[in-house]
């Protein structure tokens, strides 16, 4: 393509700022958008590496505050990752309940 070094980091940093721009009118006009949710996603209790029973009871206790912020909550995946048909969404449904915050959201 011919582009030397200032050219590439002139198209980030131009990309940079749309995006920006971009999340900025999503928030203006009462949205929230997807990338804002990636540092609080919730795993399933069963991804996470927990029994049910320890998931339940971690969002159960006084620790397990609901996240302040914008949440995230996953369904538990089947096997090698296909997302039909769910293999426990009674489980994952309350986990979503008991664990959400004010801005939380039960998908993928």
């Amino acid at each position: 393509m011919g582009l030397v070094k200032q050219d590439i980091q002139d198209i980030y940093n131009g990309w940079k700022s749309n995006m920006a721009a971009v999340f900025d009118a999503v928030i203006e006009h009462n949205g929230l958008p997807w990338p804002y949710l990636a540092d609080n996603t919730i795993h399933a209790p069963t991804q996470a590496g927990d029994t049910c029973d320890a998931a339940m009871k971690r969002v159960c206790s006084p620790a397990g505050a609901p996240p302040a912020g914008a949440a995230l909550f996953e369904y538990t995946l089947g096997p090698s990752g296909k997302v039909s048909p769910l293999p426990q969404p009674d489980v994952d449904i309350a986990h979503f309940l008991l664990g959400r915050g004010p801005y939380s959201w039960l998908g993928y």
